[in-house]
């Protein structure tokens, strides 16, 4: 009924293969892994991000979300320096503090794109729910040219 799929170093709950190597900058709205999952996966994926969000007491007003296996929507508009700053400091800290039996991440994403939130319950949804805080600090130049750097913030798990 559920497929397991290798994300970021682990293995999500309600992960299917979504063929990863796609990430293009030129996203479609047709290309959203929730398409391409049952119903009853993008059920119960959501009712754990909603229980992480309220374990967090996160307000989620002026942030965008995206399903994990879509941070590409997020990611898209970045240049290559920044898109691998960002995904340097993600993998590093999935590959930290991911799990096997942990659900699908759901990522949400300030309105200045400026720090980024990810969120996910252990256990299949059952268990403790975790929070890793990523922001962009900009480099030390002036330049709109400067380096964009990603950096994990913060864990949390309770």
């Amino acid at each position: 009924m559920f497929a397991v799929a290798a994300i970021a170093g682990g293995s999500f709950y309600g992960a299917e293969d979504a063929n990863a190597s796609k990430m293009t900058a030129d996203v479609k709205q047709a290309d959203k892994m929730k398409i391409h999952r049952s119903k009853e996966t993008n059920e119960k994926i959501e009712k754990a991000w909603k229980s992480a969000k309220e374990t967090f007491t996160f307000d989620d007003r002026g942030w965008t979300q995206y399903d994990y296996a879509d941070r590409s929507h997020f990611t898209a508009t970045m240049s290559e320096q920044e898109k691998s700053s960002f995904y340097e400091a993600l993998l590093s800290a999935m590959s930290e503090h991911q799990k096997v039996g942990d659900m699908m991440p759901v990522l949400l994403v300030n309105s200045d794109k400026t720090k980024a939130v990810i969120l996910f319950k252990r256990d299949e949804g059952k268990g403790a729910s975790v929070k890793i805080e990523l922001t962009l600090a900009e480099g030390t130049t002036k330049s709109d040219k400067a380096p964009k750097v990603w950096k994990v913030d913060s864990v949390e798990e309770k």
